[in-house]
């Protein structure tokens, strides 16, 4: 049986039309499985955004070729919410066969709206549960319960205790899982109206025939979760779970006949704030509080031991997601399953991060048909690996260095593979998320919206190196705790050359389109400034600094500067090329 892609493909036969036209409303060409297959077949594919940019590399790159006999496929694509093509130059229309496409067509049974909010990339998975299912017609309600159970693995229904529930979580943001706002709601709300009936998680420890207290149901379990952070933010969920991990190890640390009890009402927080305000009654002796604030509320105690939890604990300290944390009994847990989570000494806690990474890292490198997303989350484990091999206080054993140079030239090869296979098919995806440096100021547009008053800051520091950025995040975090990182990584242009690359971060556009300068980086200023007039704002709205790190950003008679910057409303995301 086909896939959803084939239906599409297998409407772009070469030497049928030189030029075809497409409407697109959903984006469906611009999946990255349809990309590749587009240019497997010999096509050459150009979206139509904005009139002078796509006349220029029309005009420059096709036309030319066509002038000259050279036989050449193109498919323009038109995204916009009408199926209609007439915004398109006339004589393109005039010579161009046209095709049409959209989300409706394919799943004629589910909610438009919900099929609509999902990553293209998640489509595969919806088509299959359609052919395999066959639902009738579905509504919104019952159609984001489809998405949720045959797409992304979650069953509301069968969430009955904690450890369910961190074993969702941890399978989502673990893989990097984007799931849409309207399915994150859908599914909070699902949790916080749980039916009455049924009794709550018991932990492991309460005595055999203690009944639960009265009201003790499973409608109130998640009550005084963070459900709305720690569900859709993964930086949130894991800062939750880092929170809990040292009463978690106090709890450890404790003989077995002092069972401690794991649920919410054992422990007291101010739910507003998140800060633990007293000792519940019944404490067992010398598990403590912790000192100062909770920065998210809900229950103190995890079962991080619980056999769906306890796969994803050395994983999360070896790739940096947790951080390892003293205790006064470190000697004895290091020698139990919580040892990458436990301070010990830099020498040993290094070797043993060290031997974890070269062990996952090994097995685990993505194939040439490998998605962008997995290279990208394969990069960040990579820099922790390098990041580790360059700290300076302690020498690295040989035996390490060899199985990383071994590593480091698998990995190469493997990337050079995927990257003439796939790496021309991500020019052309949608800019949310980014993948490209290219995509960051169309994002950054999009997050601005129509709130004309927001300010966004685009701090971009050149050469600074995955692993480079690891260590300066370790800093950071060292400097200010309550600091959180949401932190994605994109592509750079090859040749990551500063001209080329760094050129199209400001300019929001391919290098095709800034052939003049493409030897300089001169022309940044007025490429960023452009950009965000071709957004509709005033060039005075928009402001570009060199140097920073070099002398003083504002210089005495400059203030010009500080009153453009604070037009705008900071957003502080991180985005590292790779």
């Amino acid at each position: 049986m086909g896939s959803w892609c084939d239906q599409i493909l297998s409407e772009f036969t070469p030497q049928v039309a030189r030029l075809t036209l497409v409407a697109d409303p959903d984006g469906l060409l611009l999946e990255e499985g349809v990309l590749e297959g587009i240019r497997e077949r010999g096509f050459e594919l150009i979206p139509f955004e904005d009139h002078v940019a796509f006349r220029y590399a029309y005009e420059s790159k096709f036309r030319s070729r066509w002038d000259r006999g050279e036989k050449t496929d193109l498919v323009v694509v038109l995204r916009s919410a009408s199926h209609n093509l007439n915004a398109l130059p006339f004589d393109l229309l005039q010579a161009g066969r046209k095709l049409s496409f959209n989300l409706g067509d394919l799943f004629p049974n589910l909610s438009y709206p919900v099929v609509a909010a999902l990553d293209r990339a998640d489509l595969d998975a919806l088509y299959d549960a359609q052919l395999k299912h066959a639902p009738g017609q579905l509504g919104d309600n019952a159609t984001k319960d489809f998405v949720l159970r045959h797409v992304f693995e979650i069953a509301p229904e069968l969430i009955k205790q904690p450890s369910d529930l961190l074993r969702v979580l941890l399978r989502r943001h673990y893989r990097g899982q984007r799931i849409p706002a309207i399915l994150d709601e859908h599914f909070i709300k699902i949790l916080r109206h749980k039916s009455a009936g049924q009794p709550i998680w018991t932990p492991a420890g309460r005595p055999e025939g203690v009944r639960a207290r009265d009201g003790e149901h499973q409608n109130g379990l998640f009550e005084d979760w963070p459900l709305e952070a720690i569900i859709p933010d993964a930086q949130a969920f894991f800062a939750f779970l880092q929170e809990r991990w040292p009463v978690f190890l106090d709890s450890l640390a404790k003989p077995k006949d002092d069972a401690v009890p794991e649920d919410a009402a054992d422990y007291d927080f101010d739910q507003s704030a998140g800060q633990q305000i007293g000792t519940a009654e019944g404490r067992p002796e010398g598990v403590r509080a912790r000192d100062g604030e909770y920065q998210f509320p809900g229950p103190a105690l995890l079962p991080f031991d619980h056999h769906d939890v306890r796969i994803y604990i050395d994983n999360l300290f070896l790739e940096g997601l947790l951080q390892p944390v003293p205790h006064e009994q470190s000697q004895a847990l290091a020698k139990t399953w919580v040892a990458y989570g436990i301070k010990v000494s830099p020498v040993e806690n290094r070797r043993r991060r060290m031997e974890g990474l070269l062990d996952s890292i090994e097995k685990t490198i993505p194939t040439v048909q490998a998605r962008h997303g997995e290279w990208l989350h394969f990069a960040y484990r990579w820099a922790e690996l390098v990041a580790l091999e360059l700290e300076p206080d302690t020498t690295l054993p040989e035996e390490y260095r060899e199985r990383l140079e071994a590593l480091r030239s698998r990995i190469d090869s493997a990337l050079t593979d995927w990257v003439i296979k796939r790496y021309a098919s991500l020019i052309n995806l949608p800019p949310a998320p980014p993948v490209m440096l290219h995509h960051i100021p169309r994002y950054l547009a999009r997050s601005l919206g129509d709130d004309r008053r927001t300010k966004i800051a685009y701090l971009v520091v050149d050469g600074l190196a995955l692993d480079q950025w690891i260590a300066l995040r370790e800093v950071l975090g060292e400097q200010d705790a309550t600091l959180r990182f949401r932190e994605d990584a994109v592509f750079a242009w090859i040749p990551t050359i500063t001209s080329v690359s760094r050129q199209a971060a400001f300019a929001g556009k391919p290098p095709i389109y800034f052939p003049a300068s493409i030897h300089t980086t001169d022309k940044e200023p007025s490429l960023w400034t452009q950009f965000w007039v071709d957004q509709g704002l005033t060039q005075h709205e928009v402001a570009y600094a060199k140097g920073l790190g070099e002398y003083p950003f504002i210089a005495p008679g400059q203030a010009w500067r500080r009153r453009k910057l604070c037009r705008r409303k900071d957003i502080a995301e991180t985005f590292r090329a790779t």
